[in-house]
């Protein structure tokens, strides 16, 4: 039998959305699951005095079962536990509340099939797709939505695994700054420091543009987090959590409808410098080019080409590293010997004459063909 809803009395009039949540609550076996549809109920719940009690009674059993998984997870009884492996080149985590529309922004960058709807909380579990940037693929990872009763407790540990995110906004929202501070808020408590896509030290204003539409670059202000503790690999002991800083964009979607202009610059204030924002619609599309040119340049990645004496390079595959990579971290990735008998290379590419020889810590550009002689 499914266990009794929140609230003995159900005000009137309640949207069909959390009858439906309701339903999936009654039937839910798993403690964790229940929550994940206590929090659901709570969302679309409607906020006025005729739902006080209910509101009330809702977070209360979402406390109390939290505090109960909480405790099962100090003796190694964890019930959901997630992990991605990390493909491509790199791994991006979106990030944003409900509804801002991070689903759908996968299924118009990648080949995944998430499950899309106009309800809140159809993204349960954390899912994976791959997207093209020219010649190379980059992993995005859709997370559920953050809110403001907090993350399931392996969120963080997949947004500390990744090597950026994208915060997804909703532009039409009228509490847009509320939703992008919750973002912050909810991984700063996760000792998570979210900052521009540049760093935390540059400063300034450029433009981001495509052939539709333009933002304004800014800075994601720092925010002191909190000190959170993590289990122990036997699940017992807790230890101090390390902090983690993410790189990150700010995507504002649905552009395609109709919203206040002056959002976007409300945005571009609070941030502050150094923060890419990029106009996007994922059911139109415009905006994709720019996205997936400033999530490369974000990751700070460069593409290296290789050749064999005498013959073309092979301008399939490239090899993806760091910025500011050497030839000799190129040799190490073509072969693990080649960097121990390597004596020089010959490149092409930005900044030097056709064929140049170069040594061994010469630092790589993004493109360059190089020729390896051992």
């Amino acid at each position: 039998m499914g266990e009794t809803p929140p609230g003995h009395t159900m005000p009137a009039n309640l949207p069909p959305q959390y009858h439906e949540v309701e339903r999936k609550f009654r039937e839910a076996k798993e403690p964790a699951e229940k929550l994940i549809f206590l929090r659901e109920m709570f969302a679309v719940l409607p906020k006025h005095k005729g739902t006080d009690k209910l509101q009330a009674d809702l977070k209360r059993r979402i406390s109390k079962l939290q505090d109960s998984l909480q405790k099962s997870h100090r003796v190694g009884r964890r019930p959901y536990a997630f992990s991605i492996e990390r493909e491509g080149a790199a791994q991006v985590v979106l990030l944003g509340p409900a509804n801002s529309g991070k689903s759908s922004i996968l299924k118009a960058l990648t080949h995944a099939e998430p499950e899309v709807a106009a309800y809140p909380f159809t993204t349960r579990k954390p899912m994976p797709g791959m997207m093209i940037f020219e010649d190379i693929q980059i992993q995005l990872v859709d997370m559920p939505p953050i809110v403001e009763e907090g993350v399931e407790h392996w969120f963080p540990q997949l947004v500390r695994g990744a090597n950026a995110g994208l915060i997804v906004v909703d532009a039409t929202s009228p509490t847009l700054l509320e939703d992008i501070e919750l973002v912050q808020k909810e991984m700063g408590r996760a000792n998570i420091r979210l900052v521009g896509s540049a760093g935390e030290n540059q400063l300034g204003n450029k433009i981001v543009s495509d052939s539709v539409t333009a933002a304004r670059v800014a800075t994601a202000p720092v925010r002191a987090p909190s000190s959170p503790v993590r289990e122990a690999p036997n699940g017992e002991a807790k230890v101090p959590e390390a902090g983690a800083v993410k790189k990150t964009l700010v995507v504002a979607n649905k552009v395609d409808l109709e919203f206040e202009p002056g959002n976007l610059a409300l945005l571009e204030e609070y941030l502050e410098g150094g923060t890419t924002i990029v106009p996007f619609s994922a059911l139109t599309g415009q905006g994709a080019d720019a996205l997936r040119s400033h999530v490369f340049e974000m990751l700070g990645l460069v593409r290296v080409y290789t050749k064999v004496p005498g013959k073309k390079p092979d301008l399939d595959r490239p090899f993806v590293l760091p910025r500011g990579s050497t030839i000799l971290d190129v040799a190490s990735l073509v072969h693990k010997d080649f960097a121990v008998s390597l004596r020089f290379a010959r490149i092409w590419g930005t900044g030097v004459f056709d064929g140049q020889f170069v040594e061994r810590d010469h630092i790589v550009k993004d493109k360059d063909v190089v020729e390896l002689h051992i």
